[in-house]
């Protein structure tokens, strides 16, 4: 059977997600490293079921790190099966995963929360900050006019989302409602936001 194959811009265009989303996950280990054809990385169509994996996943407020470890114990057939699933009933095929341990979910503390939030957003920003030299950081960003949106998939109607001003031009949008251990790490997080983009 032969492969569809994708450029990063495809991929994430299929998906609706950004490409940084997609290099991200392949950083963090979600996505395995893709195949380099000359100087670009091409991914295949089981890029595509990881993806879509991924998103059912986080739709369902997994952290990236039990959304690895249960990638990670599948193969390949078994990830299509899941996705056929998933499109099928997602309600079920996440109840039939069995990724929540019972004392996990017997004792909801705030002391799991803080466990969980050590790969935290803040984390991420202050470590890729660390990363880049101050020339790339203060370069204006290009946003290139000839790449397709991405065409998401239909809202429910009855979602009501929260806009918060970062700075001129900037906003983050927040799905309500939010738990009270979410409300307080993205409070932290538009904190954060806020410093780093009035420098």
């Amino acid at each position: 059977m032969l492969q569809l194959n994708f450029w990063i811009s495809e991929l994430a265009a299929r998906i609706g997600v950004s490409t940084r989303t997609i290099r991200y996950y392949v950083e963090q280990g979600l996505l395995p490293q893709p195949e380099i054809q000359g100087k670009y990385a091409v991914f295949n169509e089981d890029y595509l079921v990881r993806l879509k994996l991924i998103k059912y996943l986080k739709d369902a407020y997994l952290p990236l790190r039990e959304i690895k470890r249960k990638l990670d114990s599948l193969m390949v057939p078994e990830m299509h099966d899941l996705l056929r699933r998933f499109e099928q009933d997602p309600s079920r095929a996440l109840a039939e995963l069995d990724i929540y341990p019972v004392e996990r979910v017997r004792n909801l503390t705030p002391a799991s929360d803080e466990e969980e939030s050590s790969e935290s957003a803040h984390d991420y920003i202050q470590r890729t900050l660390r990363r880049q030299p101050s020339t790339i950081r203060e370069k204006p960003m290009v946003f290139n006019a000839a790449m397709p949106a991405p065409r998401s998939a239909p809202e429910p109607a009855a979602e009501s989302w929260q806009r918060v001003d970062l700075a001129p031009g900037v906003e983050l949008n927040i799905r309500q409602p939010q738990p009270q251990s979410m409300r307080v790490k993205l409070a932290e997080v538009i904190e954060l936001a806020r410093k780093i983009l009035s420098r």
